[in-house]
């Protein structure tokens, strides 16, 4: 079965590369900003100083279906590897339900990027999973897992369709190729949990449509 989204493991993505400021280190994958004064949106990687204080924290912009975090749709699984390393170790992973191995990086943050890879054993979908603090995740400028689901929902919907999903659960823009997924919806307003989305996945054209077919959902884990 395919995976789609919804790994509950603890808690990866590109834009435009920005215009470089005085003192800035820039290559084709990392892009080394001044703690300060540099908006979201920019470089397909970049480090900052996160919230919690730590200096060497990223911003993954990601850029669906083309590439997240520099990691490149299409690519070998050699070539993923490599573009793994720009964020730390990449290790093999299977969930149960898998056929084919897929990589993790763990992130100091907490931030989880699985890898996965289709028949052909070249990338068909790159997932993030929620960091517990440093580590952004962001698209358009948008934090995808510091904005409230709700809200983030509708900031998407601005660009592009979103359909909302098992109950709230999951959400999908189909013309992006982009799923979100949480575990638990807030049950009313003064609920905390499920506040916030979980988990974010970029995909390459027809990998929903086979995981339909395939009977996995958006949130199955499977």
């Amino acid at each position: 079965m395919k995976q789609v989204i919804g790994a509950l493991e603890p808690s990866v993505a590109g834009c435009n590369l920005g215009q470089a400021l005085p003192g800035q280190v820039v290559d084709s994958r990392v892009n080394l900003v001044p703690v300060t004064g540099w908006a979201l949106r920019g470089a397909v990687t970049r480090r900052f100083r996160g919230a919690d204080g730590v200096l060497g924290a990223m911003n993954f912009d990601l850029q669906p279906p083309v590439e997240a975090g520099g990691i490149r749709m299409g690519a070998t699984r050699d070539e993923a590897r490599d573009q793994c390393h720009a964020h730390g170790e990449p290790k093999p992973f299977r969930r149960s339900s898998e056929v084919t191995t897929s990589l993790v990086v763990q992130r100091p943050s907490g931030l989880s990027i699985f890898v996965y890879f289709d028949a052909a054993d070249v990338v068909e979908a790159i997932e993030f999973g929620r960091p517990q603090g440093s580590d952004l995740v962001s698209f358009l400028g948008i934090d995808i897992f510091g904005t409230p689901a709700d809200t983030l929902v509708e900031k998407l919907r601005e660009h592009t369709s979103v359909d909302i999903d098992e109950d709230g659960h999951s959400a999908t823009a189909p013309d992006l190729l982009l799923a979100l997924w949480r575990a638990v919806v807030p049950e009313d307003d003064n609920d905390p949990d499920g506040r916030y989305f979980e988990s974010v996945l970029i995909a390459r054209p027809g990998y929903y449509e086979e995981a339909a077919v395939s009977g996995s959902a958006i949130g199955s884990g499977h």
